[in-house]
């Protein structure tokens, strides 16, 4: 059994390894979509599930489950980023209108594993080196805040609630 690192195991796959090199990391495949928003929607209900008034949640599963991100996605302006546990989905990040993070979940069972900040990390490396960004911008739900303050994101704004959803605007420089 050949061990590598993760830099190793990036440069002759294409693909990250986190999750103390259990996971790897990459594009998410088509035929996975609807697993990757399975496990969005999962982790929601855990997290923000629990805060958001009804109508943020209904909003929400309104936005996972559009026609409109699925086509996005397909045509290659929604980029989502999975990690995966042998074949199991158990992380996705999301990159949408060029340098925005739209979606960051990790299962609840694999939470505090570094998951979401390799995943955090890698869209972050994608936006500056092949799409040639030079900042990321998110909305972070209530307690993600101090996640991203220490993966090197400031506030923008205060936090703002629109239909029932709660987010403070956030961004970094690439």
């Amino acid at each position: 059994y050949l061990r590598l690192d993760a830099e190793k195991f990036f440069l002759l796959t294409g693909e990250a390894m986190c999750c103390r090199e259990k996971c790897r990391l990459s594009w998410l495949e088509p035929s996975d979509w609807e697993k990757a928003m399975l496990l969005v929607w999962e982790s929601f209900l855990a997290s923000e599930g629990k805060i958001y008034k009804e109508e943020g949640i209904k909003r929400f599963s309104e936005f996972i489950t559009s026609k409109r991100l699925k086509e996005e996605f397909l045509r290659g302006e929604c980029k989502v980023m999975a990690a995966y546990l042998e074949d199991r989905i158990v992380g996705i990040g999301s990159t949408r209108h060029i340098n925005q993070l739209s979606l960051l979940f990790v299962d609840k069972d694999m939470q505090r594993q570094g998951i979401g900040r390799a995943i955090l990390e890698r869209l972050c490396a994608y936006l500056k080196e092949e799409a040639s960004q030079t900042q990321m911008r998110l909305m972070a739900a209530p307690g993600a805040e101090g996640f991203y303050r220490k993966n090197g994101f400031f506030d923008l704004t205060k936090e703002l609630e629109t239909d029932g959803i709660r987010v403070t605007i956030m961004g970094k420089y690439l």
